[in-house]
């Protein structure tokens, strides 16, 4: 008994997963797909729970400006949004 459930839990799961990538791939060839270093650079900010654009820049190993390119793409697609640091006071 135990097993035959634990298999339908599995399956159903296993089909959920499928379900859920391909939705999310669908989502990226819409938007345009996304480039390796940009993959990443979303895996880093869902990882740490956002970012600060310094901190990113020296994970991913690139110059500050070109972050601010990487970051300005991801936005004008949708796949992230900016917000100020309040601890910070540039504007």
């Amino acid at each position: 008994m135990f097993a035959s459930t634990s298999n339908t839990l599995f399956n159903a799961f296993q089909r959920l997963s499928r379900q859920i990538r391909r939705a999310s791939h669908q989502t990226i060839r819409e938007k345009g797909g996304l480039f390796h270093r940009q993959a990443y650079l979303l895996h880093l900010v869902a990882e740490n729970g956002g970012a600060n654009q310094r901190d990113l820049a020296e994970q991913m190993d690139v110059r500050p400006s070109s972050m601010t390119e990487m970051l300005m793409k991801l936005e004008q697609t949708g796949f992230i949004a900016r917000n100020p640091d309040l601890q910070d006071q540039r504007a």
